[in-house]
């Protein structure tokens, strides 16, 4: 997780960064990541590919193919563990492999904010509102994975899942709030770690 205030970066947008930071501090993993969504090399979950992979798009890709044999920049640019492995950003766009990932079978949700963004990480100039960074993931059709500035509908109930909430939202109240049911227990797990 690198939490940054630059905005050539990831959304291009400061908040945006930041809410996809804290997605993985409540433990939200990176939408494109769900092996369901790759083919063989990648993945054996489905015969198609939701995403085209542009391995050699990513900013480290030469200085990682400097020091690898060509088998091993492939499997590097297929396989996750091998990618984490040679320290190559690859690894935050593979697929995980194996365990739960709660995401489900669906189909992608397309305006998470744990969906990279085509750009993210690539090779190219960016600034908010202009976007020149060489792709490193499509769509299938070739069309641009979006800039998504905010938690979607399904991040939010996937958090609520997480935390086993009944996901009732029309009067959200903060823990330390009276009228919150769970204030007292709030509360009191705070008094003993000695917080208040």
């Amino acid at each position: 997780m690198t939490l940054s205030d630059s905005t050539n970066v990831g959304m291009l947008e400061v908040i945006a960064n930041y809410a996809h930071e804290i997605g993985h501090a409540w433990g939200l993993l990176h939408e494109h990541q769900n092996p369901f969504f790759w083919a063989p090399p990648y993945s054996t979950q489905r015969m198609q590919s939701q995403w085209t992979f542009n391995c050699q798009n990513l900013k480290d890709y030469a200085q990682v193919a400097a020091r690898l044999s060509p088998e091993d920049l492939t499997e590097a640019c297929q396989l996750r563990t091998k990618a984490a492995a040679e320290q190559f950003s690859a690894s935050e766009y593979l697929p995980v492999l194996g365990g739960g990932r709660g995401k489900g079978t669906g189909p992608p949700d397309m305006t998470s904010i744990m969906l990279y963004p085509s750009g993210a990480g690539a090779v190219g100039a960016a600034a908010p509102g202009d976007d020149q960074r060489a792709a490193i993931l499509l769509n299938q059709d070739g069309s641009r994975l979006p800039i998504n500035l905010q938690p979607s509908a399904r991040d939010i109930q996937g958090i609520l899942k997480l935390y086993n909430t009944d996901g009732d939202t029309t009067n959200p109240t903060f823990l330390n709030e009276p009228s919150n049911p769970k204030s007292s227990k709030f509360k009191n797990l705070f008094k003993k770690k000695r917080c208040l």
